[in-house]
């Protein structure tokens, strides 16, 4: 595995930072990667712009920076714009198309629209486990841990009391990307 680069943008209180340290939990303590995780917020955290970035490899990792990333998550057409250069060319791009409803990926991305509030509000009735759709998602289509190993982050991550909805919502994020991924090929 060479260095595989994440990076996750949107507005505070979406997840961004919790979907960030989930996949640098699940590569580190369940998949032995290296991992660097590092993030950033504006002042006003909740509802200000924020972004994390995940590196993820076999061998130490001397730059803790995403620099031209392999899977870009996007949930405002602010960060859309913002950080759709640093994709590269046969990078994969996940949006939710309720949040980001216009992303023109380039020819050699693959575009992956997961509707990951929808899905959290309708189906769970708990819109703050639409980052969990999300990272099932990303989990389903990057390969970066097996389907077991993120069903052991989120467990060892989730309080007890929202865990079976969480694992659910996981799963949910596993169905769509796999959907999409056989209507790709």
């Amino acid at each position: 595995m060479d260095k595989i680069e994440f990076k996750f943008s949107g507005y505070g209180g979406q997840g961004i930072i919790t979907m960030s340290k989930l996949v640098a939990k699940g590569a580190l303590l369940y998949e032995n990667k290296e991992v660097i995780q590092t993030e950033a917020y504006g002042a006003a955290a909740r509802g200000g712009s924020c972004w994390a970035e995940v590196v993820v490899s076999d061998e130490k990792i001397n730059y803790p920076r995403a620099q031209k990333v392999d899977y870009l998550v996007v949930l405002t057409s602010e960060s859309a714009t913002k950080f759709k250069g640093i994709v590269k060319k046969e990078g994969q791009v996940f949006i939710d198309p309720g949040l980001v409803p216009k992303y023109r990926a380039k020819k050699t991305q693959k575009l992956f629209p997961i509707p990951a509030s929808n899905i959290a509000k309708e189906e769970f009735n708990l819109p703050v486990v639409a980052n969990v759709v999300m990272f099932g998602a990303i989990v389903a289509v990057s390969k970066i841990m097996s389907k077991e190993n993120a069903i052991e982050t989120i467990k060892s991550t989730v309080p007890s009391k929202v865990l079976d909805t969480n694992l659910k919502a996981l799963e949910r994020g596993f169905q769509v990307a796999e959907k999409l991924k056989a209507e790709m090929q």
